[in-house]
């Protein structure tokens, strides 16, 4: 069963949805029925298949029947343990650069 990120999933009077985009590019709204959370995304367990592509960022632009011009991202890269592994090398990269001693002069003395 495919997993998506919880930022893909709609709601409306319908139910949960997700946008996928079909082997033309154009973009459509399938209603999911979704199951349990693994590791901060959600099963699917009806309205999309491992092959379709599900839109997870620029959601607010897209509308069903636009023509789109995808990009790709593994959907491993936006679980919870992807992300919190990211957010922690960030805060490593900002403790080091703050930390850095500042640069030692040499005395013509």
């Amino acid at each position: 069963m495919p997993l998506v990120t919880q930022l893909a999933i709609g709601a409306d009077q319908s139910g949960r949805y997700v946008l996928v985009v079909n082997n033309k590019n154009t973009v459509e709204k399938r209603n999911v029925r979704l199951g349990q959370i693994v590791d901060g995304m959600r099963v699917v367990e009806e309205g999309v298949g491992p092959d379709d592509r599900v839109i997870v960022r620029g959601i607010q632009r897209a509308r069903p029947g636009r023509k789109v011009d995808p990009g790709t991202i593994e959907m491993a890269s936006l679980t919870a343990s992807a992300v919190k592994l990211a957010e922690q090398a960030s805060a490593a990269e900002q403790d080091s650069a703050t930390s850095k001693t500042p640069p030692t002069v040499e005395s013509q003395q």
